[in-house]
């Protein structure tokens, strides 16, 4: 039989191991979510300050061989892929395609995030993008010159990067959690029973607390008990011995 130690901690490991997928699930889309969010927002930060770029040469009519050049300059600082829009939903400069590849982009007028930043100044979407086959997170406001919308900027990021952060959260959410339970299953197996010895060496009772810990676990004290016949019973087999002998 294995000793009651030896299954006090597997009973504390078998927990632990229990709690910890369950917080991992729960706690997993919340992750995601706050991750995708925080994103959204650096993401619509980054379009506003583009939109302020870009205000100037639109209002004027600029076309692509003026705005492509400054879009593909001012990404390299944002950390994203950067698109402006025009009114009919042309493509006028994206900082992913240059040359024949920008002038032969598909209309943009019917992605989501670019119709509600016209309709509302700003809006966002999640998809798989077309054009560079990747799953991509979209913020787009609407550039404005004298409260009338020139255009839109749009600006979109990859959620390979909010799955890295998703990761990165969760393994440091798994790590608490394992060094909670550990430093739990050391107090119940060794630092609990050593408070009781020192206790009874005193002749005092231990905490209300720590007793009812103690006396959620089993011990080899109760286990014996359990094992041991009682003393009624005993007595009842005398009883029955001694009447088939006489």
């Amino acid at each position: 039989m294995l000793r009651l130690r030896t299954r006090m901690a597997i009973t504390a490991l078998a927990a632990s191991a229990t709690a910890l997928i369950a917080v991992l699930l729960l706690v997993g889309p919340g992750l995601r979510q706050r991750a995708t969010d925080h994103e959204r927002e650096a993401l619509f930060a980054e379009a506003r300050l583009m939109a302020r770029v870009v205000e100037a040469p639109l209002a004027r009519g600029a076309g692509s061989d003026e705005l492509d050049p400054i879009v593909d300059a001012a990404a390299r600082e944002v950390r994203a892929r950067v698109t402006i829009v025009a009114l009919d939903g042309r493509v006028l400069a994206d900082s992913a395609l240059s040359g024949e590849a920008l002038r032969t982009v598909e209309n943009h007028g019917s992605r989501p995030e670019v119709q509600e930043a016209f309709a509302s100044g700003s809006g966002s979407s999640q998809r798989r993008s077309a054009t560079v086959q990747e799953q991509m997170l979209y913020s787009a406001v609407a550039v404005k010159v004298a409260g009338s919308s020139v255009g839109v900027v749009r600006v979109a990021l990859p959620l390979t990067g909010v799955e890295a952060q998703v990761r990165e959260l969760r393994g440091a959410v798994a790590l608490a959690l394992l060094l909670a339970f550990v430093i739990t299953a050391i107090i119940m197996i060794f630092v609990i029973p050593a408070f009781k010895q020192v206790f009874s060496s005193f002749g005092a009772d231990l905490p209300t607390p720590t007793f009812v810990v103690m006396a959620a676990r089993p011990t080899a004290s109760t286990e014996r008990v359990k094992k041991a016949p009682s003393a009624s019973s005993a007595l009842g087999a005398s009883h029955r011995l001694r009447r088939r002998r006489s």
